[in-house]
């Protein structure tokens, strides 16, 4: 019986390959999560509120000398705010995007849970880039915020943040928030 010859391929293509696999796979999971969160439309800076621009920024130096590709977080709404979003919690460009450093091809998605039953409503969204983020700003979120209420960045709380590359978690980087 002969035996098949296997044609070898180069490890860059291979890793290549197995880079965009993961970035694909990545960028299907986070849509699907976030199409799964639940709904609520948005308010509005209706009777007097006002708007302000959250914005995300990476922050710190990789201590491993990586590069991140992708980040994802959820930013809970302080009481009194709220976004602009379709009753199924999609978010429109206008209200949030990515920004900054995000790289032109960068894929971005996000979704609005309005608050409910003593929950506080929430923005998740996730970037992803094959070519790379910086520090800096790569998105924002504009808020509405309810007439009589003041807020700070501090009001905002950041949780399941994530800052990954093909290797996984990118150490010393974070996600920051500064309010405008």
């Amino acid at each position: 019986m002969a035996m098949r010859e296997r044609a070898e391929q180069p490890i860059i293509e291979t890793r290549s390959l197995r880079l965009k696999a993961l970035f694909s796979t990545l960028a299907v999971a986070s849509c699907l999560a976030l199409a799964g969160c639940g709904g609520g439309g948005g308010g509005g800076a209706a009777g007097g509120g006002s708007s302000a621009k959250l914005r995300l920024k990476l922050a710190g130096t990789a201590t491993n000398g990586g590069v991140a590709k992708a980040v994802q977080a959820t930013v809970t709404l302080p009481d009194g705010v709220t976004v602009k979003a379709s009753p199924a919690g999609d978010l429109d460009p206008t209200t949030a995007a990515a920004s900054g450093v995000a790289p032109l091809g960068a894929l971005f998605a996000s979704h609005y849970r309005a608050a409910a039953a003593g929950q506080a409503g929430s923005v998740t969204m996730a970037l992803v880039s094959t070519s790379g983020l910086s520090s800096g700003e790569f998105a924002f979120i504009v808020c509405d915020i309810a007439a009589g209420k003041s807020v700070t960045a501090a009001d905002f709380a950041l949780s399941d943040q994530q800052v990954v590359n093909d290797q996984g978690a990118v150490p010393g980087l974070t996600i920051a928030l500064t309010l405008d």
